[in-house]
C-alpha cells in the first residue's frame, strides 16, 4: 500500500514541477486510459479464474446492486441538498458577476 502511495506523491511532485516534456505531457490521458484498460483486464482475468467467486457470482451481485444503488443515491441525495444550501446563502456559481454576464 505505501508503494501506492509513494508513487502518487512522486507523480504529484513531477506534476508540481513541470519535471516532464510537453510531449510527454500531451499524451498523458492516452497513457493514463492505456494503464486503465491494462487494470481492468487484468482484475477481469484474476477475478474469471477464481472458480469459487464465479460460483458465488448471482448471490455477490444481488448484493454489489443494492450497495451501488444505496451510494448513488447517497450521493445524489448530499449533492442535492448541498446545492440547495449555497444557492440560499448566495454562493452558487450562478450568482457570480461572471456567470450574470
Amino acid at each position: 500500500m505505501s508503494a501506492i502511495i509513494w508513487a502518487l506523491v512522486a507523480g504529484i511532485l513531477v506534476g508540481f514541477f513541470s519535471l516532464l516534456p510537453n510531449k510527454i505531457l500531451a499524451n498523458l490521458n492516452h497513457f493514463s486510459l492505456a494503464a486503465l484498460i491494462l487494470l481492468l483486464y487484468s482484475m477481469g482475468a484474476k477475478l474469471g479464474s477464481d472458480r469459487m467467486l464465479m460460483a458465488q457470482l448471482g448471490q455477490i451481485g444481488i448484493e454489489s446492486l443494492g450497495l451501488a444503488v444505496s451510494a448513488i443515491v447517497g450521493s445524489t441525495a448530499l449533492v442535492y441538498c448541498y446545492a440547495k444550501v449555497r444557492r440560499r446563502s448566495g454562493r452558487s456559481p450562478q450568482l457570480t458577476k461572471e456567470a450574470k454576464k
